[in-house]
């Protein structure tokens, strides 16, 4: 079975053997994946609508794995028991859906060993809330896919942390700033692009130059740029 360029990103992040649930499933084509190659022998797949469910189901049939991967239709982790499972993914939508989604299901959450999120937008947002919520950034990976960057983080639960990410660390990633990716330069490159935008945007409004959200978007860019010819 070939998967995607990004669904491959997702599914290299998950601990081998682990028990495992895939919310927002779609196809089950992860966990259809993640089961072949032997790297989990059980997932749970579940998804809030029937379509999605039942092309899940298909997916499964047609791959003889109707006894190893649970299919459920449900809203968000209401479809799991606390300690049913050790991770979880949260992939293909915003960061803003994932953090209702957590917060909505706190006794699930609280029993989980990791996260493994690929947000399609606000990963500053999902970042900066695993910090509030004392979640250790434990792995990063960045892909490409049909001319867009996807970022995929393994959150852990770690009480004792204090780690407090700069700016530049919740845009980029920390793990990502470390290793250092082929890629990295061009999606810095991107979004260097994109928030000039932005601030060109701004400068069409009125008192720009003392709004706190253009002065905070000045100083990444200039972070972005550092890193782009450092």
């Amino acid at each position: 079975m070939h998967l995607g360029t990004r669904l491959e990103a997702i599914g290299r992040m998950v601990p081998q053997y682990s028990s495992l649930a895939d919310i927002g499933t779609d196809h089950a084509y992860l966990p259809v994946w993640l089961i072949k190659n032997g790297i989990i022998h059980h997932a749970i797949a579940a998804d809030i609508a029937a379509g999605p469910c039942a092309a899940a189901r298909h997916t499964i049939t047609q791959y003889g794995l109707q006894l190893l991967v649970d299919i459920r239709q449900g809203d968000g982790l209401t479809v799991l028991e606390p300690g049913e499972v050790a991770n979880v993914i949260l992939a293909g939508m915003g960061a803003t859906t994932m953090i209702e989604i957590l917060e909505a299901s706190p006794r699930v959450v609280q029993c989980l060993n990791s996260l493994i999120l690929q947000p399609m937008t606000g990963v500053a947002q999902l970042r900066e809330w695993a910090q509030r919520n004392q979640y250790t950034i434990s792995a990063e990976s960045l892909c490409k896919e049909a001319g867009h960057f996807y970022v995929v983080l393994v959150i852990k639960p770690n009480k004792k942390t204090t780690e407090r990410l700069s700016s530049l660390e919740l845009e980029l990633g920390p793990c990502l700033l470390q290793h250092q990716p082929k890629l990295l330069r061009d999606y810095i490159a991107e979004l260097y692009q994109h928030y000039q935008y932005q601030l060109e945007q701004m400068r069409q409004g009125k008192n720009w130059e003392h709004n706190a959200k253009y002065l905070q978007l000045q100083h990444l860019c200039h972070d972005l740029e550092v890193l782009q010819h450092g």
